[in-house]
Formats: structure tokens, sequence, C-alpha cells
């Protein structure tokens, strides 16, 4: 039970992770309304933008639907 826990528990990190690296993604490529740009380390830059995240519901909810699963599996796992 416990490697099943630890399993899950993986998981949720690596769809924390994905999603983290695709709102980075695609955080600047549909910014549109506001961006500044503030000096990062060695000299990088990185911008900060307001964006429409409208663009990210069909992510969201697939995301959703992934940790729904998830945390039914980590319930089922539980109670055995």
């Amino acid at each position: 039970m416990a490697t099943e826990i630890d399993f899950l528990r993986d998981q949720n990190q690596r769809l924390n992770e994905v999603l983290r690296r695709y709102q980075m993604e695609n955080f600047f490529k549909y910014s549109s309304i506001q961006k500044s740009v503030f000096k990062g380390v060695a000299g990088d830059t990185v911008e900060n933008s307001v964006v429409d995240q409208s663009f990210l519901v069909p992510l969201i909810t697939e995301y959703d639907k992934h940790l729904e699963e998830l945390n039914g599996q980590l319930k089922y796992y539980q109670a055995q």
C-alpha cells in the first residue's frame, strides 16, 4: 500500500511539474495585455505578463480529471 501511495504522490508531482512547464512556456507565447522585463541570473531576461488564461481551460480540465482518477486510486489503496 505504501508503494501505491508513493506512486500516486510521484504522479501528482509530475503532473504539477508538467503544468508548471506548460504555463511558463505558454505564458509568454499568449501574452498580450501587459509585459515587463526583469533581469534574471547571469543577465538573462524574463518577461512577466498578465494574460488571458482561456488557453489553460482544456489543460486544467484534463489535469482535474487525472487528479480525480489518482485520488480515487489513493482512496482505494488506503482502504485496503
